[in-house]
């Protein structure tokens, strides 16, 4: 498609110059995303995940950038399915792997996973290639006559902040965004994917958790946290 723009009289004043006042561009229109008659609203997440399954998470945005849902994944060499129900409207998903090497990738040993939009009747919307780097995405419509309730697409407004980072082996936690009282399982990956250190949180309100390192290696490591929802949250950190 093309899309034009042109210019007449800038600021008020006769152009001096107007051979640069129009422009075009070309893009490409994002696919429509229904069911036939329109009477259905879903769509299922289906992820299987690959050996370090820590790795990958998946985020929905609406049109105006805000995260309608999202999750990661705890567990290594699993199928996960999740049944959305949307609104008709833009939206863009996104799967991303804090690795840099996707969900398969032939020059490692993580194994093999992908991520699927799928219909409820069978067949796909689309089918993600698996091996893309860092992140992988796609922005499309849905059309539907129904109208979703607000409480089916859970939004996670859920943060991690940790400091120092680096640090020399003793990381301050700060979360946000949880039930105080929440039970929050954490995992420590090195930079190999592997399980360093494993341990769960009790969300307090203004109060800090601690990961310590400090009998470690310097180096890069991962630290993930998972609610009960199996959402994920993930910061890189570096021991000196």
């Amino acid at each position: 498609m093309l899309f034009e723009v042109e210019v007449n009289q800038p600021n008020g004043m006769v152009d001096e110059e107007p051979r640069n006042n129009k422009a075009n561009s070309r893009f490409h229109r994002v696919p429509t995303w229904s069911y036939p008659d329109l009477d259905d609203n879903r769509i299922i997440v289906w992820t299987k995940t690959n050996q370090v399954a820590w790795e990958t998470s998946v985020e929905l945005l609406d049109a105006a950038g805000n995260v309608v849902w999202e999750r990661g994944y705890p567990t290594a060499n699993t199928t996960f399915k999740d049944t959305l129900s949307l609104n008709q409207g833009c939206y863009r998903f996104t799967v991303n792997d804090v690795g840099d090497d996707g969900q398969s990738f032939w020059a490692n040993s993580d194994g093999s996973g992908y991520t699927r939009l799928k219909k409820v009747a069978g067949g796909n919307f689309i089918n993600f290639e698996p091996d893309f780097g860092r992140y992988i995405s796609q922005a499309f419509f849905f059309q539907t006559n129904l109208v979703a309730v607000e409480e089916e697409l859970p939004v996670s407004p859920a943060s991690m902040v940790v400091f120092p980072n680096p640090s020399d082996g003793v990381f301050q936690v700060s979360l946000s965004g949880l039930q105080v009282g929440q039970a929050l399982d954490w995992q420590c990956y090195d930079a190999m994917g592997r399980l360093i250190q494993t341990g769960q949180w009790r969300v307090q309100s203004g109060l800090l958790q601690t990961v310590d390192l400090s009998t470690l290696p310097a180096g890069t490591y991962a630290l993930v946290c998972f609610d009960e929802r199996g959402q994920k949250l993930s910061k890189w950190i570096q021991k000196r």
